[in-house]
C-alpha cells in the first residue's frame, strides 16, 4: 500500500528541476544546433564549451588523450581538441563528461558509480549496434540511450527519504521494468514517466522523447533497449543462457554474424572503459574495471601473455632511438645465425575471434598502471600472426650507433631471424615517408612501376616480393617499423590483410604515446 506523503510524478519534477542536471538541456540544445549546421567552425563550438570552465579543460584533455590523438601532437586549445574528436562526436563527448562529473561532484556513492557505469556502457552498445548508420544518428543513439538513465542518476543521489527507500530496493541485476515497478511502487510514478516528463519541461528534442511514445516506429529505439540488455547480459560471461538469448536478437537486429556481433559488444565495452578512465576518477573507474572486465574464453591468449610476460628480457639489447621512448627488448627468435629462417611447411587464415581476444589483451596492458612494452610487442605481433592471418610478421627497431633497423621480435609461420637488418636509408623511401605522414600502413612490392629501390634491400633480406610496412614513431621521429607478409602461400595482401593489421597497428601507436608521456 503507498504511503500517503509520497511526493509522486509532480512533487519529483519539482525536485529534479532544481537540480544542476537541467544545465545539460541548454548545453545540448546549443550543440545541436551548431553541429547540424555545414557552416558551424570548432571556433565557434569552442566559444560555446568556453562558457563552461570545467567542460573545457575535460574536453581539452580528452582532445590529447590517446583515442583521439595517437599522434601525441600536444593540443592546448578547445578548437582544436574538438577538431581532434570530431564536430559530430562532440555531443555525446560533452554529454558524458557533463554526467560523469555531475555525480562524482556529489562524491557518487557505489550505487551512483554502479548505475553511471551501466548507463555509459549501454550507451556505447546501443551505438555499436547502429554501425550502417551514419555517425549523426549514431551519435543521438548514445544521448538518448544516457539520457534515459539521468532521472534514475538523480534519484539515487538525491538523498531524499524516498530516493534512498527506493536505492535500498533496487540491485544491480534488478531489470529495467523492476526499477518501474519499485519506483511507482515508492516514489509515487515509474522512472519512464518521469523521464518522459522531464525531457519535456526541459525541452530536451530528439529520439530520447520517442523512448517513450509506444507508436514510435524508428527502428533505433530497439538499439536502445537491446543496448541495455547487452549491457545486463554481458556480467552474465559470453558461456550464459542470458548473454546467448540477447545475442540472438542482436544478430536479427543487425544482420551480422555472431562472431561479429560478438567482436563487436567487446569492442564497445572497452571503448566505455577507456572513456570513463579519462575522466579520471578513481571511485568510478574502479567501478568500471570490475563491471566490465573480461569474463570470456581467451585461455590460449592468457597463455600467450603469460609466457611473454614471463620470458625474463632484459635490458642488454636495448637499441631504441635516442632513448625515446624506452623501448627495451631483446631478440625473440630461435634460429641460429646460420640461416636467415626456420621454415615450416603450413600456413594458416585469418581467425577473427583470435584477432580480437588479442586486441582485447592490449587493451587491458595500456590500461595497466605497470604498463610492460616487451609483453605488449610480443603479443601484438601474434595478434598479427594468429589473428590478422600474416604468416610472417616482426618488429624492427632503429640502432642509432650502427644506423640500421634490427629485427628485435618476430613470429609467424617463418621467423625472421635476429641477424637481418637494413640501413636507415629506407627513411628517405617515398613510401616510408608517406607512411610517416598518413600514419597508416603500406603495401611494398619489389618490380612495381612505383616501386622504392632504399626498400629493396628489406625485401631481399627477408625473401619475399611483397610486404606490409607501418611506421613506429615517438616525437616525430622513426624509432622503428613493424613487418608483415605471406611468406608461405604468396598470397596477395589484399585490403582486407591491412584492415585487419592497422586494427592492431593503431594500439602500438597508443602503447608507444604512453611511454613517450611518461619518459
Amino acid at each position: 500500500m503507498r504511503e500517503q506523503k509520497q511526493k509522486g510524478l509532480h512533487g519529483w519534477i519539482r525536485l529534479l528541476e532544481g537540480s544542476q542536471a537541467a544545465t545539460l538541456a541548454g548545453l545540448l540544445k546549443e550543440l545541436d544546433r551548431l553541429t547540424a549546421s555545414d557552416d558551424s567552425s570548432a571556433i565557434q563550438l569552442g566559444e560555446v564549451l568556453r562558457k563552461d570552465a570545467s567542460l573545457t579543460s575535460h574536453i581539452i584533455r580528452i582532445g590529447n588523450s590517446i583515442q583521439f590523438n595517437p599522434s601525441s601532437t600536444p593540443v592546448t586549445t578547445v578548437s582544436r581538441a574538438i577538431i581532434n574528436i570530431g564536430f559530430k562526436h562532440i555531443r555525446s563527448v560533452c554529454l558524458a563528461v557533463k554526467v560523469l562529473e555531475l555525480f562524482s561532484m556529489n562524491n557518487a556513492s557505489d550505487q551512483v558509480a554502479d548505475r553511471l557505469v551501466t548507463g555509459l556502457h549501454s550507451s556505447f552498445q546501443a551505438r555499436a549496434l547502429c554501425s550502417r548508420l551514419n555517425e549523426t544518428e549514431r551519435e543521438e543513439v548514445f544521448i538518448a540511450c544516457l539520457l534515459s538513465q539521468l532521472v534514475e542518476l538523480l534519484i539515487l543521489s538525491s538523498c531524499d527519504p524516498e530516493g534512498n527507500l527506493y536505492a535500498s530496493k533496487v540491485e544491480a541485476s534488478t531489470t529495467t521494468e523492476e526499477r518501474n515497478i519499485i519506483a511507482n511502487n515508492v516514489l509515487g510514478t515509474r522512472l519512464d514517466t518521469l523521464s518522459k516528463t522531464l525531457m519535456k519541461r526541459w525541452q530536451i528534442d530528439g529520439l530520447i522523447n520517442d523512448l517513450y511514445n509506444p507508436r514510435a516506429v524508428d527502428q533505433r529505439l530497439k538499439a536502445i533497449v537491446l543496448g541495455q540488455d547487452a549491457c545486463e547480459a554481458v556480467e552474465s560471461g559470453e558461456d550464459s543462457r542470458v548473454f546467448k538469448s540477447v545475442l540472438k536478437k542482436m544478430v536479427a537486429y543487425t544482420g551480422k554474424t555472431g562472431v561479429h556481433v560478438k567482436r563487436d559488444v567487446r569492442a564497445a565495452r572497452y571503448e566505455a572503459l577507456l572513456a570513463i578512465k579519462e575522466f579520471d576518477d578513481q571511485k568510478i573507474i574502479t567501478c568500471a574495471q570490475r563491471r566490465l572486465s573480461d569474463n570470456s574464453d581467451s585461455s590460449e591468449v592468457d597463455a600467450v601473455q603469460q609466457s611473454s610476460e614471463g620470458s625474463g628480457l632484459s635490458a642488454e639489447d636495448d637499441v631504441n632511438a635516442d632513448s625515446d621512448p624506452q623501448i627495451i627488448l631483446q631478440n625473440d627468435t630461435n634460429e641460429s645465425d646460420s640461416g636467415l629462417v626456420k621454415q615450416v611447411k603450413t600456413h594458416h587464415d585469418f581467425d577473427v575471434q583470435k584477432q580480437l581476444h588479442v586486441s582485447q589483451k592490449l587493451t587491458e596492458m595500456l590500461l595497466a598502471n605497470e604498463f610492460e612494452m616487451n609483453g605488449f610487442f610480443r603479443l601484438l605481433l601474434r595478434g598479427v600472426y594468429y589473428g590478422a592471418g600474416f604468416e610472417r610478421c616482426a618488429l624492427f627497431l632503429k640502432n642509432t650507433t650502427t644506423h640500421r633497423y634490427v629485427c628485435k621480435l618476430s613470429d609467424g609461420i617463418s621467423k625472421i631471424s635476429s641477424n637481418v637488418s637494413v640501413t636507415q636509408e629506407i627513411e628517405q623511401s617515398a613510401s616510408f615517408e608517406q607512411a610517416m605522414v598518413s600514419e597508416k600502413a603500406f603495401i611494398f612490392k619489389v618490380g612495381d612501376a612505383d616501386s622504392d629501390k632504399k626498400l629493396d634491400a628489406l625485401a631481399f633480406k627477408t625473401g619475399v616480393e611483397t610486404c606490409l610496412v607501418a611506421v613506429l614513431k615517438s616525437q616525430f621521429k622513426p624509432i622503428g617499423f613493424l613487418y608483415a607478409d605471406l611468406c608461405e602461400s604468396k598470397r596477395e595482401i589484399d585490403t582486407a590483410y591491412v584492415e585487419r593489421f592497422n586494427q592492431l597497428y593503431v594500439q602500438s601507436k597508443l602503447a608507444l604515446n604512453i611511454i613517450g608521456k611518461k619518459s
